[in-house]
């Protein structure tokens, strides 16, 4: 699973999400006549229409419309972004109490967001907000503490302060909890209490990707007791949110049949459902064959190349194989040896062996290339040093019949007896002819 665990993006989800803070009740102008009404507009997405009454409101000192207005100026809602206006409007907020206000002046200080960063500034903000159980100040003092923003980490205060914040209905300090026990870098590694935070922020109703996350470790028992019912809800939850990698899993999970019975139709689904989500790498191997074999589908040639062409370009050596076999053979495309010399090479620069001996043979017989024994030589030893008994019979070809190296049947036959001495026909036959 990836994350991105910068500190900048692990608090964007956190700036200014409530803006409708704690109720406080006041005068305000009678030609407002239902501030309520006011704020429901704005909720509702209805800028125009509440912007005025909002300055109004705000004018004869509204907790809720300062606040709403230095929102909306912070980030440009409706109006021309204005980090000034902003922090006006919010510092008249807190005025009069306003925690979320804190909260978001602390995210512009904390950020530089349009006004001179200052580190002391936001953490005081922060700190002053979460004497009030604000939630989202709460968790960003969660994550200050485990970065060690304005001084060293205190890990301790970290799951404290993530703690309150789940406490006051904050989600995704409880995935944060979940984070710090799961991967035990700087706690204890600890996969019961990750799962218990996890599955704390799906009860508190968050929905997304991490649904991926529980549904690996329901698959592989981690925390928890293996269960696969479970591992396949949560990925497949995952997928309606986005995951890709879910997609992936249950994937693997049908194409290996080793936690459920093999289903290549829903294997291949879920391993394109993932590519849809727009999950990229070698595993695009896997579909092109797929599609080469008709497993869980008709025979594609055409798409079983584009994706292991895709494939190579994600550095799978495997499906650059695959390739060259698809050209050397010629039995389901038009037999091309310059392209299977090509795909081959290709392989064996990602770091395959597998081809060594294949590459070998086309150099000495001169299939989409000039005979180049020496390089078909090379190759076989190649081969030969990986343990490939076919390239041990065809060095000892070329000893036997001195092909760029002097004869030799004392090599040729050591070359032959070892090839078959593991079961190469080929090699026993020529073994054969040395005892006549």
């Amino acid at each position: 699973m990836a994350s991105d665990n910068s500190f900048e993006q692990r608090f964007a989800a956190l700036k200014g999400k409530k803006v409708v803070q704690e109720k406080k009740e006041i005068t305000f102008r009678a030609d407002v006549e239902d501030k309520e009404k006011v704020y429901d507009l704005f909720n509702n997405g209805q800028y125009e229409a509440c912007y005025e009454d909002l300055v109004k409101l705000a004018e004869q000192g509204d907790m809720e419309s300062l606040h709403i207005l230095g929102y909306m100026y912070q980030n440009g809602v409706y109006v021309e972004k204005n980090a000034f206006k902003a922090k006006y409007y919010y510092e008249k907020a807190i005025e009069l109490g306003a925690d979320g206000s804190r909260n978001n002046l602390a995210n512009m200080y904390r950020d530089g967001d349009g006004i001179e960063q200052d580190l002391i500034k936001a953490i005081s903000l922060f700190k002053e907000a979460a004497e009030n159980n604000q939630p989202n100040a709460l968790c960003s003092l969660g994550y200050i503490y485990c970065d060690g923003v304005g001084g060293a980490p205190d890990y301790l205060k970290a799951i404290a302060y993530f703690e309150r914040a789940v406490e006051n209905g904050h989600v995704m300090a409880a995935n944060a909890l979940g984070d710090l026990y799961y991967a035990g870098e700087n706690v204890d590694k600890d996969y019961a209490k990750a799962l218990f935070w996890y599955e704390k922020a799906v009860q508190m109703g968050y929905t997304g990707p991490y649904y991926n996350r529980i549904g690996y470790m329901y698959e592989n028992g981690e925390g928890c007791t293996p269960d696969i019912s479970k591992a396949v809800s949560y990925y497949e939850k995952a997928v309606e949110y986005g995951s890709p990698y879910a997609g992936y899993n249950l994937g693997e999970l049908y194409y290996n049949g080793e936690k459920l019975a093999i289903n290549y139709d829903k294997a291949l689904y879920w391993y394109e459902k993932s590519v849809e989500q727009g999950y990229t790498g070698s595993y695009y191997n896997r579909i092109g064959y797929m599609y080469e074999y008709g497993q869980g589908c008709a025979p594609d040639i055409s798409k079983a190349i584009a994706y292991y062409e895709k494939a190579v370009e994600y550095d799978s050596l495997y499906a650059a194989d695959n390739l060259g076999n698809l050209y050397y053979a010629g039995e389901k495309v038009e037999k091309n040896y310059g392209k299977a010399l090509f795909w081959y090479e290709k392989a064996v620069q990602m770091g395959y062996t597998g081809a060594y001996n294949r590459i070998g043979i086309m150099y000495k017989e001169g299939y989409g290339t000039a005979v180049d024994l020496e390089k078909a030589f090379t190759y076989f030893r190649k081969a030969y040093d990986t343990g490939d008994i076919h390239a041990a019979y065809n060095l000892g070809i070329m000893y036997e019949f001195g092909q760029y190296v002097p004869q030799n049947m004392g090599m040729a036959y050591e070359y032959y007896r070892q090839a078959a001495v593991q079961g190469l026909e080929l090699a026993q036959q020529r073994i054969a002819q040395f005892q006549v």
